[in-house]
């Protein structure tokens, strides 16, 4: 989350100041999804965050009107 949490900056955003980050995790279980995306829903969150395409896909169907960010991940150079 910290590329994330660096680019919020840049724009002007930070974390407790301006704006609020509430994190859901799957870890291994992507079935939790869809509960996970309810509780996001209910707490009528601004925007999402995902690095799952499944995950958007879950967030697109309880929702349609909370904006999704798909984050995709490519590897360092190091990592390579």
């Amino acid at each position: 989350m910290e590329p994330f949490a660096a680019e919020m900056r840049e724009r002007g955003r930070v974390e407790g100041l301006n704006f609020t980050g509430d994190r859901r995790f799957t870890g291994a279980d992507p079935s939790m999804a869809p509960a996970l995306d309810r509780e996001l829903v209910a707490l009528r969150v601004d925007v999402t965050v995902t690095a799952i395409t499944g995950s958007a896909i879950a967030t697109r169907r309880a929702s349609s009107q909370i904006p999704i960010v798909n984050r995709i991940f490519s590897p360092s150079a190091e990592e390579i």
